[in-house]
């Protein structure tokens, strides 16, 4: 009986020395890390990975390394790896750019627009005013929600002072999402905007003139002016 309470707890010691090796190597590493001071960082999360392979933080900052770096095909494995640990241990990660990754990779790998969608406004809800997030959404949504897409579209104009998105390019694919929802009257409403600055646009023209008439029986205005 002696020797089994011993063994187990020297198996219960060794449990603690392990986690606080790998939380010391992932300490130095995360400094590192946060210094841009690339080759230092990868050396010490490497270690605190392999102490603890369950210990969580240090995939977190190697796939935002490797994301960073646009290695996007490896960060996508470190981060879906921190997911999983998160999972396990019933926990949420509070930073609003793990989010951002997250949301970034899925839609570009693997094409899930929902769940990006779903990892976006995780990222919103914990850094509001991180103006990529807005930019990514607007994609995604104009033409399924375009009353959403335009509400991320000010905001982003609010958050970037530098943000040059075309603007008759933003109108027409949200003129399509209402198109595609069958609101013609906003659908039109933003065609007649790009037509303010493109008032030659005779394909545009015939493109109102048909919902005016094929889908709005308005035959009155169906004529192309």
């Amino acid at each position: 009986m002696k020797k089994l309470l011993s063994i187990c707890l020297l198996v219960a010691i060794n449990s603690i020395l392990t986690a606080q090796t790998a939380e010391k190597y992932y300490e130095i590493g995360h400094k590192f890390f946060l210094e841009k001071k690339g080759d230092s960082a990868v050396y010490y999360l490497k270690k605190s990975m392999t102490a603890n392979q369950n210990y969580a933080p240090p995939y977190r900052d190697a796939g935002q390394m490797l994301f960073n770096g646009k290695n996007y095909e490896n960060a996508y494995l470190f981060l879906n790896v921190y997911e999983t640990l998160m999972e396990e241990s019933n926990k949420e990660d509070e930073n609003y750019y793990y989010w951002y990754m997250k949301g970034f990779l899925v839609i570009n790998k693997d094409g899930d627009k929902n769940k990006a969608i779903e990892y976006f406004y995780k990222s919103l809800k914990y850094k509001e005013d991180y103006y990529k997030t807005h930019n990514e959404l607007i994609k995604l949504l104009v033409f399924s929600f375009p009353d959403r897409a335009i509400q991320h579209y000010n905001r982003v104009k609010e958050l970037d002072k530098n943000f040059s998105l075309n603007e008759n390019e933003f109108y027409l694919n949200l003129a399509n999402g209402y198109l595609e929802t069958n609101n013609y009257a906003k659908a039109i409403e933003y065609y007649e905007k790009i037509l303010e600055t493109n008032p030659d646009d005779i394909k545009l023209e015939t493109k109102i003139a048909l919902i005016y008439k094929d889908d709005l029986k308005d035959y009155e205005n169906a004529e192309i002016r």
